[in-house]
């Protein structure tokens, strides 16, 4: 017996126990991977060799979710947010 806690995934017909922990990691790491694709900029630590520069126009955060079908989407920045990337003060 473990007391680690189990996620049941379908692969193929078997339904396979993986520990939770590493269900979530994969989760994350496809949110990431999709995002790093969906922003076609250059920007902090995010470096593309297919989009050197930074984009102005994409000011904006990059949502993704889903598990076995990963989707992103776009969510604009607040003012506040706005006004730092702006260098004023609030």
């Amino acid at each position: 017996a473990t007391d680690t806690p189990v996620a049941l995934r379908h692969v193929g017909a078997c339904i396979v126990a993986a520990p939770v922990h590493a269900t979530a990691m994969l989760a994350v790491s496809r949110w990431m991977y999709r995002s790093a694709l969906e922003r076609t900029e250059s920007r902090g630590m995010h470096r593309r060799s297919d989009y050197a520069g930074t984009d102005v126009t994409q000011r904006h955060r990059v949502i993704s979710g889903g598990l076995d079908d990963v989707w992103t989407g776009h969510e604009r920045l607040g003012p506040v947010m706005e006004q730092l990337l702006r260098g004023q003060t609030a």
